[in-house]
């Protein structure tokens, strides 16, 4: 019996349920965060926001101890040691108990990326589904990685960069077939939140202006800068995991990972949750999305002082991911990356159009930036190539993106003399 057309089936039949659980997912985190902030006056500071992630980072913490009783953070982690120790099984209560830690982390403040968690959900559902129909552990192999990719097509609506991710990070190696399922079921992952969501884009960015070749070393030096700032990014994750580590009591470290979210929080809060209508105000080149609710925002009167609150904001996002990560809360690392890297791009243009008689179009380099550190940063520069554009649904900035990548993941290659470990989503 040919089992192509079934296994394309089940394929599709994964990425539709991958695409479903991803939008109760992004549904749940919205509500959870309509609540919590409920009363709160977005253009005047409001010190509630200090104490949010604390509340979030404990119930998360609690939910994952208790009620779950598995560990849910670190989404990509768990499901790379699944498929490397070829155990292709995981318990149908992980289709839903990630979603659900995400929901309350995420919900409540902390500043992390849905996308570990709706991977591990999606592996998940793949491997419950394969179960279902009784495959073989070949092909139970291949539905763990159908339903991690079609979890991250869904989550950024990007059915390439959903397939790329279980090429460069998960490490999978297919066979023709097995490419095309796994195809099958990012694309209709991915379409499924289209439709769900009203065939909208995650990011809007109506005034896309194509960089002349003329800005060709400024988009190069952009790469290392990328690349520099990666390192520090990484460091600054590493800095908190090192902290946390020195408490004993898991009420002392959510709290702490909670006060180091909350405190940067007050004053940016646009760093609230993934962090998306921050990323749209750069791209719309509107920054009253970045200052609103900041109680620095009224000190801002002239460019230098919106360079140093843009950089601050990319200095501290590290740290506050790390804290949301590594503290009790379950989210992921690859939507920070681009929230990082747009706000990286961002001082970039800023800072080059106030030392030299240049003037960088602001939108597209920071644009460039969230491709670049995702790539240093996880390693894997064709997923954020096709991933960013993907999301924009424009492909105008594809090229330089693409330099952007290679130079930044290049440079942190060079200095690390070795591929570093992914870090824990």
């Amino acid at each position: 019996m040919n089992l192509k057309p079934r296994i394309y089936f089940i394929a599709a039949l994964v990425g539709v349920l991958a695409g479903l659980f991803c939008f109760g997912l992004k549904t749940g985190i919205r509500w959870v965060a309509q609540l919590a902030t409920y009363g709160i006056d977005w253009s005047a500071s409001d010190w509630r926001l200090i104490f949010l992630p604390v509340v979030g980072v404990i119930l998360a913490d609690l939910y994952a101890t208790h009620i779950a009783r598995r560990q849910l953070a670190h989404g990509t982690h768990i499901v790379e040691s699944h498929l490397d120790s070829g155990n292709y099984v995981l318990p149908a209560g992980t289709t839903y108990q990630p979603l659900v830690g995400t929901v309350i982390t995420l919900g409540l403040g902390g500043s992390a990326g849905a996308e570990g968690p709706i991977a591990l959900a999606g592996a998940a559902i793949g491997s419950n589904v394969g179960r279902r129909f009784g495959f073989d552990s070949s092909l139970m192999r291949l539905f763990v990685a159908c339903g991690a990719g079609a979890g991250i097509a869904a989550v950024f609506k990007a059915p390439i960069g959903g397939f790329l991710f279980t090429l460069e990070v998960l490490g999978m190696q297919f066979a023709t077939a097995a490419v095309m399922a796994v195809f099958v079921a990012t694309l209709m992952a991915a379409l499924t939140m289209e439709m769900l969501t009203g065939f909208s884009f995650s990011f809007s960015y109506p005034d896309i202006i194509f960089p002349e070749w003329s800005f060709l070393p400024w988009v190069l030096l952009l790469g290392i800068v990328v690349g520099v700032y990666t390192l520090f990014y990484r460091k600054s994750i590493h800095w908190i995991i090192s902290l946390l580590s020195r408490f004993s009591s898991h009420w002392v470290r959510n709290i702490v990972s909670g006060l180091i979210i909350g405190i940067p929080l007050f004053i940016f809060p646009c760093i609230y949750g993934e962090g998306y209508p921050a990323m749209n105000g750069v791209l719309e080149s509107d920054f009253t999305a970045v200052t609103k609710g900041s109680p620095l925002a009224s000190l801002i009167s002239s460019p230098w002082i919106l360079l140093a609150f843009v950089g601050g904001i990319a200095l501290l996002k590290g740290i506050v991911t790390s804290s949301t990560n590594n503290g009790g809360g379950v989210a992921g690392i690859f939507a920070p990356t681009l929230f990082a890297g747009c706000f990286v791009g961002l001082s970039f243009a800023l800072l080059i159009k106030l030392l030299f008689p240049v003037s960088l179009p602001v939108a597209p380099f920071a644009f460039m930036g969230m491709a670049g550190v995702m790539s240093a940063h996880i390693k894997a520069p064709f997923m954020a190539m096709f991933l960013t554009s993907e999301m924009c649904g424009d492909f105008r900035l594809f090229l330089p993106s693409a330099v952007v990548s290679l130079v930044a993941y290049g440079f942190v290659w060079y200095v690390n003399h070795r591929r570093p470990a992914l870090n824990h989503c």
